[in-house]
């Protein structure tokens, strides 16, 4: 079982965005730029992962099916 220290609401992306984009990989680039305009929007939602990631290891959990086109990878 994982261990989950924190939650980072700010960094999902939201509900129009993730039922346009479907898992669709012709829309994934596209995806890609709304979604991190959606963070950049939300000031301040990446500050905690990426201080996170300068004292180690991140794990980002995702709950789509697929593995190679989800927020996740996009994050990576």
């Amino acid at each position: 079982m994982a261990r989950i220290d924190r939650w980072l609401k700010g960094i999902v992306p939201r509900n129009v965005l993730r039922i346009w984009f479907n898992h669709d990989p012709r829309r994934w680039l596209t995806f890609c730029t709304r979604y991190f305009r959606e963070i950049e929007s939300d000031h301040g939602a990446l500050a905690v992962p990426v201080e996170r990631v300068r004292k180690g290891t991140v794990t980002l959990d995702y709950a789509a099916q697929e593995e190679r086109c989800n927020n996740a990878v996009a994050l990576n």
